[in-house]
C-alpha cells in the first residue's frame, strides 16, 4: 500500500482574508450553527489562508432554475464551464484554474462524490440537486484537506438543506427555450417538538437541448430527516436520481457550424440511461462546549448503460458501482486556537460489461475493478496577536 504524507504551514496576517462569503446571513442561531458545524472540518473559514467563495442558499436561489452545477457557479473566480448539448441540463463540465473536474474534489455533507475509478462526477445523474442545497463553498487550488479524490484544481463542498430552519411547502415550475421545463414540489417541517425535522423534494425536468437530438429527461427524489437534542444529532440524507440523455459529446468542424449551428454528429440511437443513489447517516456528539465529535457512514450506488456506434455495430456498455465508506472527525475550538482531526476509509467496486446492441445477445466482456482507500488529516490554527499560523498535515 502506497502512502503519501503532506505537511503544509501557512503564516498570514489577520488583516487579509482569503475567504469570500457571498450572500452571507447574520450569525445564525446556535442550533442551526451546530447542525452546520459537522461540515466545518473540511471547509475553509475566515482564518484559513485559502482562496474560497461561499454561496448561500439565498444567493443560489436568485439564479437557479434547474441548471447543472457548473452553470450555477460559473460567475465565481477562475471557473469556466461548457455543456455537450449547448443548454443548461445534461452533460456539463467545469474547469477551475484551467484544471478539469477529474482533478476537483466534490463532496456533499463531507461525503465524496467523485467516482474513485475515473475521478469523474456526472452532474446529469443528479437532476435538480441544487434545489436541495443550502450552501456551496468553492476552494481554488489545493485548499484544505478533505475526503475523497485529490483536489489539485480545487474543491466544491456542498451542504444539504438545513433541517432546523423554519418549515414550508412549495411547488416550483418553469418553462423555457428548447422545450425545457421543470416541476418540483417540496415540504419542510421545521423542528417538531424541538427534536424532529424532515425535508423532502421530488423533481422532474426535461430539455431538448440546443443541438440536434441532444435532449435529456430526468427525475429525482431527495429526503432528509433528523433527530436533535442537547447531546446528540442524528441525521439521515438520501438522494436518488435518474437521467436519460441523448449523447452529443463530439466536436463539429467550423465549416459545418457556419451552415448548421445545431449539428450533432452522433446519431439518435447513441444515448445513455443512468440511475445514481446516495444515502448517508450522520451522527454528532458535543463532548464539551469546545469539542465536537462527528461521524458519517455512506453508500453511493450507480447503475446504467450507454450505447454508441463503433462501426459497423452499435455497442452497449454497462456500468454498475458500489461506493461505501466511513468518516469521523474531532474538532476542538478556542478563540485563538483550534484543531481538527479527520479520518476516512472507503471501499469501491465497479462492474463493467459490453454487448452488441440492440438485443444485447452477445456479451463481449464482463469484469470488475476494485479500489479502497484510507486517509487522515490534522489541521491546526493558532492566533498570536495579529499573526495567524495555519498547519495542515495529510496522510
Amino acid at each position: 500500500m502506497q502512502s503519501v504524507a503532506t505537511f503544509i504551514i501557512f503564516f498570514f496576517s489577520t488583516t487579509v482574508f482569503a475567504q469570500d462569503d457571498i450572500g452571507a446571513d447574520q450569525q445564525p442561531k446556535r442550533t442551526i450553527l451546530f447542525e452546520e458545524k459537522t461540515i466545518e472540518v473540511i471547509r475553509a473559514d475566515q482564518k484559513s489562508p485559502i482562496p474560497a467563495t461561499t454561496l448561500s442558499k439565498e444567493q443560489l436561489s436568485q439564479t437557479y432554475v434547474g441548471q447543472e452545477m457548473p452553470a450555477i457557479v460559473q460567475h465565481t473566480p477562475s471557473l469556466t464551464w461548457y455543456s455537450d448539448n449547448g443548454g443548461f441540463q445534461g452533460y456539463s463540465y467545469m474547469r477551475l484554474r484551467g484544471i478539469d473536474q477529474t482533478r476537483i474534489n466534490f463532496t456533499l455533507n463531507g461525503v465524496p462524490l467523485n467516482d474513485p475509478e475515473d475521478q469523474v462526477i456526472y452532474f446529469s445523474n443528479f437532476p435538480d440537486l441544487l434545489h436541495s442545497i443550502d450552501s456551496i463553498q468553492i476552494q481554488r487550488g489545493v485548499g484544505t484537506s478533505t475526503y475523497g479524490t485529490a483536489s489539485f484544481g480545487g474543491s466544491v463542498n456542498m451542504t444539504s438543506e438545513i433541517l432546523q430552519k423554519p418549515g414550508y411547502t412549495s411547488v416550483t415550475s418553469s418553462y423555457g427555450s428548447f422545450r425545457t421545463y421543470r416541476l418540483s414540489p417540496a415540504f419542510h417541517t421545521g423542528l417538531i417538538n424541538d427534536q424532529w425535522a424532515f425535508y423532502g423534494r421530488y423533481s422532474m425536468q426535461q430539455s431538448d437541448g440546443y443541438r440536434d437530438h441532444a435532449g435529456v429527461s430526468g427525475h429525482s427524489l431527495f429526503f432528509g430527516g433528523g433527530y436533535f437534542s442537547e447531546k446528540h444529532i442524528l441525521k439521515l440524507t438520501a438522494f436518488t436520481g435518474r437521467a436519460k440523455t441523448a449523447l452529443a459529446y463530439l466536436a463539429v468542424p467550423k465549416s459545418m457550424l457556419e451552415t448548421q449551428r445545431r449539428f450533432n454528429p452522433l446519431t439518435p440511437e447513441e444515448v445513455d440511461d443512468f440511475t445514481q443513489s446516495i444515502v448517508m447517516l450522520e451522527y454528532a456528539l458535543p463532548i464539551h462546549d469546545n469539542v465536537l465529535f462527528s461521524s458519517t457512514v455512506y453508500l453511493n450506488h450507480a447503475d446504467g448503460n450507454y450505447t454508441v456506434w463503433l462501426a459497423p455495430d452499435l455497442y452497449n456498455f454497462g456500468l454498475t458501482s458500489y461506493f461505501y465508506g466511513l468518516s469521523a472527525s474531532l474538532q476542538y475550538e478556542r478563540p485563538t486556537f483550534d484543531i481538527k482531526i479527520g479520518l476516512h476509509a472507503n471501499n469501491y467496486v465497479r462492474y463493467h460489461s459490453a454487448f452488441i446492441a440492440p438485443f444485447r445477445s452477445s456479451q463481449l466482456y464482463k469484469n470488475a475493478g476494485h479500489k479502497n482507500e484510507m486517509a487522515a488529516f490534522v489541521k491546526i490554527s493558532k492566533q498570536i496577536r495579529r499573526l495567524g499560523i495555519f498547519t495542515d498535515m495529510q496522510w
